[in-house]
């Protein structure tokens, strides 16, 4: 009889072990936050998986406390993943935009050129030549005096990056009649790195420019970016602290 009462005594407390969830919480929670480091976040869908899966996980820990402290983990790792996201379809959208106003500058232009050459006379003199060549240069200048003063009226600024980790993204607004194409030279502090961007923006239209155009990482405080026509500095930004 004692000896069977000690068995079911210690049955009792192997199962009180087990259930107060005896649990290594290193482990624990690197097994929990699993899908949210290892998983590919790029898109909602993808997310909302790692998410899930995460959760699905947390139901597994049995300290309420470290429960607690994991679900804020996963509910911030999601903000900042969902954050990211947005900012990447905002940019795609914005890149579609430019892009297709640019394909349909380039079949009008095309379409111009062709009805040119139709036009354009077989018997026509040397002296119409020189005339159309002429007026040609004279064209070309005007162009680039314009192209040079849309960039230099451009409106430069940055704002927040959707990341939320105090960096910034440069903000290019053309608010000119005119195409605004210019290279872009930007700088880190201190000149420790540079790169140069080959940037048009419509009439009316807007440009950023991030770590999804190719600059390393967003803009920080201090780093600056140049403006240039034909090697000339037309104006030069500096992120404010």
């Amino acid at each position: 009889m004692i000896d069977s009462f000690r068995v079911l005594l210690c049955g009792v407390l192997i199962g009180c072990v087990f259930a107060s969830g005896c649990e290594d919480p290193e482990k624990k929670a690197r097994y929990v936050k699993a899908p949210l480091e290892t998983g590919d976040l790029t898109s909602r869908i993808a997310l909302e998986h790692a998410v899930s899966e995460a959760r699905t996980r947390l139901l597994s820990v049995h300290d309420s406390q470290l429960r607690d402290s994991l679900s804020r983990d996963i509910g911030q790792a999601h903000s900042r993943a969902d954050a990211a996201i947005r900012e990447a379809e905002q940019q795609r959208a914005a890149a579609d935009e430019r892009q297709e106003k640019q394909q349909r500058a380039s079949a009008i232009a095309l379409k111009l050129e062709r009805e040119r050459k139709l036009a354009k006379s077989p018997a026509a003199n040397k002296e119409a030549v020189i005339s159309r060549r002429e007026r040609h240069r004279a064209a070309v200048a005007t162009h680039r005096e314009g192209m040079r003063a849309a960039v230099a009226t451009l409106e430069v600024g940055v704002r927040n990056s959707l990341l939320g980790d105090g960096t910034k993204v440069l903000m290019l607004r053309n608010p000119t009649q005119q195409t605004a194409g210019f290279e872009l030279r930007c700088h880190t502090v201190n000149d420790v790195m540079q790169k140069t961007f080959s940037v048009v923006i419509p009439p009316g239209g807007e440009q950023h420019v991030g770590f999804l155009q190719g600059w390393c990482g967003n803009f920080k405080q201090g780093e600056r970016c140049e403006a240039y026509v034909d090697g000339e500095r037309i104006w030069q930004y500096k992120v404010p602290f």
